[in-house]
């Protein structure tokens, strides 16, 4: 699975970049998480998403690339928060 995924991102040569158009008339603001140390995508690319889709950017500290995982309290409580 590891292998098939990472082929795919790689076949991009502008990966995400088709979704800003429809993201940034996202009706809602939204939350973009990432792990501090995620082995796969440095925690910039999600702060450049956030900025461009108007989203709060969330990196969570010392979390890699399954920080939902890792730290699944800290995420419900910003879920629970943002839809509150």
């Amino acid at each position: 699975m590891k292998r098939s995924i990472l082929a795919l991102y790689r076949s991009a040569i502008r990966a995400g970049s088709e979704w800003e158009d429809e993201l940034q008339r996202a009706p809602a603001r939204g939350l973009i998480f990432w792990g501090e140390k995620d082995p796969y995508a440095a925690p910039v690319f999600g702060s450049r998403l956030a900025s461009r889709t108007r989203a709060r950017f969330i990196q969570l500290a010392g979390c890699s690339h399954w920080w939902q995982l890792e730290r699944p309290d800290d995420v419900a409580k910003e879920l629970e928060g943002h839809w509150s």
